[in-house]
């Protein structure tokens, strides 16, 4: 009923937005609010990844906002043929991503929407990443940091950024030269609370792996 009800608001544009947990892909989300479902791609990482590791939180993030989630286990250099054949599958008409900077992912998300015949939405590609961080939590969204170095995040890791200390996070990032929303994978987040959220998720960190010097903590 309520993917009937987003169908119907969007005047029949089947909106599918990919959706990690992490603060860029909701504030995308956001800006062009409300999707039809979110879409997490579930890729066969060589090293663990942040966001798998608390894939079920990021479910519930979506259940809270009361967005269905799609999840796309990928297979090893099928990727592109697989999300593509599911786009088409889930008669997706516009994708929306949270890409910024990064050229190189958004030809390639670029070229998938082509090949299934779809939309690409970016609606925060080239902002300046400094401002695009005050932003999305002025906006209401507050974040845990869930992965990054060692020798950055040690202090941040299961901590959350939000309006009374984010000030203090970008300062943090800028001393170690690290881009301002992790736009290139310095760090990855998880959203507990936005304005689209029904209610605050609650959390805790259960553990911290460490590989190669990198931290990630799964949430629970």
């Amino acid at each position: 009923m309520a993917f009937l009800q987003h169908l119907l608001a969007l005047g029949g544009i089947m909106r599918a937005a990919l959706f990690s947990g992490g603060k860029e892909s909701l504030y995308a989300a956001m800006k062009l609010w409300p999707p039809n479902l979110f879409i997490f791609l579930m890729y066969d990482h060589p090293q663990p990844s942040p966001h798998i590791a608390n894939y079920r939180k990021a479910v519930e993030a979506a259940e809270s906002m009361g967005i269905s989630v799609v999840t796309l286990v990928l297979s090893r250099g099928r990727e592109r043929e697989e999300t593509v054949r599911a786009l088409q599958k889930l008669g997706v008409s516009e994708l929306v991503a949270g890409d910024v900077a990064v050229e190189d992912h958004l030809k390639y998300l670029q070229g998938v929407c082509d090949e299934a015949g779809c939309a690409l939405k970016e609606p925060l590609w080239g902002l300046d990443t400094r401002e695009l961080l005050f932003e999305e939590v002025g906006a209401g969204i507050c974040f845990v940091v869930v992965g990054g170095a060692k020798r950055v995040f040690s202090s941040w890791l299961g901590k959350e950024v939000y309006p009374k200390n984010v000030s203090a996070f970008a300062a943090h990032l800028e001393q170690s030269a690290i881009d301002f929303v992790g736009e290139n994978g310095e760090y990855h987040t998880l959203v507990v609370d936005a304005p689209v959220f029904s209610q605050r998720l609650s959390y805790r960190v259960v553990s911290v792996d460490e590989v190669d010097e990198v931290l990630l903590a799964r949430i629970r």
